[in-house]
């Protein structure tokens, strides 16, 4: 569930915390934010709802515009190494807090947690507990474009303008004689009509 959080809005807590041994991966440091979108998830091997979430993690950590970092929480590395090894491995740095202090510094109530850095190094959203197929869609998506500055109707445009002159290549190609009118709506049809013909 999303949670109020005084660092909402705050500079993400200084962090230094060393790498996962075993695995090539950068250590997690607050100073690596600048610049980025970055989604900062607290797990360990141990925690059950972790191995639930994980998969949802694992699909998020294909999306190339978001730096997924993981924060293992009080755990072994042993331990980390064997769950990743299991269940796939979504992060691309990861910061092992064996003591649980930079835990503390984040607000941290349980595992798993999970904050969203924008590229000022603020925190502009937490979510406590693991993610659901739903709370992903509608609470983190809308969260993370905002953050990455994605302006969805410019986006909507852009697609169906795309779309549209995909069409119109297509129906000249095919020697339709047809009168195409911008709007999205349209283009969506149209675009479906077109790849039916191409397959015809």
């Amino acid at each position: 569930s999303i949670v109020p959080s005084a660092l909402i809005g705050a500079p993400a807590p200084a962090t230094d915390l060393p790498p996962l041994e075993g695995i090539d991966l950068p250590a997690l440091s607050s100073t690596a934010f600048a610049g980025k979108v970055t989604l900062v998830n607290v797990w360990a091997s141990w925690c059950a709802p972790c191995r639930a979430e994980h998969p949802l993690l694992m699909e998020l950590g294909k999306d190339d515009r978001v730096v997924l970092a993981g924060l293992n929480y009080k755990d072994t590395a042993e331990n980390a190494r064997r769950f990743l090894g299991g269940l796939g491995n979504p992060f691309d740095a990861i910061g092992v807090d064996s003591n649980g202090r930079t835990a503390i510094d984040w607000g941290v109530y349980g595992v798993p947690e999970t904050f969203l850095v924008g590229r000022d190094g603020k925190i502009l959203y937490k979510h406590v507990g693991p993610f659901t197929p739903d709370s992903m869609r509608d609470d983190l998506m809308p969260a993370l474009e905002k953050a990455l500055g994605v302006d969805m109707a410019r986006e909507m445009w852009r697609l169906s303008t795309d779309a549209l002159q995909r069409v119109k290549a297509l129906i000249a190609e095919h020697s339709i004689d047809c009168d195409i009118r911008p709007g999205w709506m349209k283009a969506a049809v149209l675009t479906d009509q077109a790849d039916r013909l191409r397959h015809e």
